[in-house]
């Protein structure tokens, strides 16, 4: 779930005309999205084939 005090910036966006309402709800339904990433992939976006770091 997004953090409330997000959910409150963006509702004051919304209300002040900056954003549309649908735009605040898609942002919201991204952040509820879990986008896991395995321990293999951070392995290799860290370090190098011979194990040093990149």
């Amino acid at each position: 779930m997004a953090l409330p005090a997000i959910g409150g910036m963006l509702g004051g966006l919304v209300a002040t005309g900056v954003m549309p309402q649908a735009e605040m709800d898609a942002l919201i339904g991204m952040s509820n999205v879990p986008d896991p990433v395995s321990r293999t992939e951070v392995e290799a976006a860290l370090f190098n084939a011979d194990g040093s770091l990149k």
